[in-house]
């Protein structure tokens, strides 16, 4: 397991492919929140965040300025997509002033969402 992948690992999920070559996040026995720094991998923060949103206490991704600075403000989209589907999200100002991306896990009205391309 890479380092990007620990944080999986740590909520109590993992990821596989199936056999169509679809990516599939799943919880073993529960997922449990994390607050974690995403810094280091923020291709990885997005998967991680919609995992997290099925994952048990309230959920922090730190490091996540870099998101809003992509080719597309992710942090946005992700906030957008997560709200979409049911989700409790939002972005705050952490200890230091930096944004932090803020998930209330296992949403009661967590439903489907297409992703919306954000250019």
């Amino acid at each position: 397991m890479t380092n990007r992948l620990r944080p999986l690992k740590e909520a109590g999920g993992g990821i596989s492919w199936d056999g169509s070559g679809t990516l599939v996040a799943e919880g073993h026995g529960g997922l449990r929140a994390l607050d974690v720094d995403v810094d280091a991998a923020p291709d990885a923060a997005l998967p991680l965040a919609v995992l997290l949103a099925f994952a048990r206490g309230t959920s922090r991704l730190t490091g996540v300025a870099r998101l809003a600075e992509k080719e597309s403000d992710r942090l946005e989209a992700a906030l957008d997509l997560l709200s979409r589907g049911g989700v409790i999200a939002r972005r705050a100002a952490g200890a230091n002033g930096a944004p932090e991306l803020v998930i209330e896990g296992l949403a009661r009205e967590a439903r489907r969402a297409d992703y919306a391309a954000h250019d």
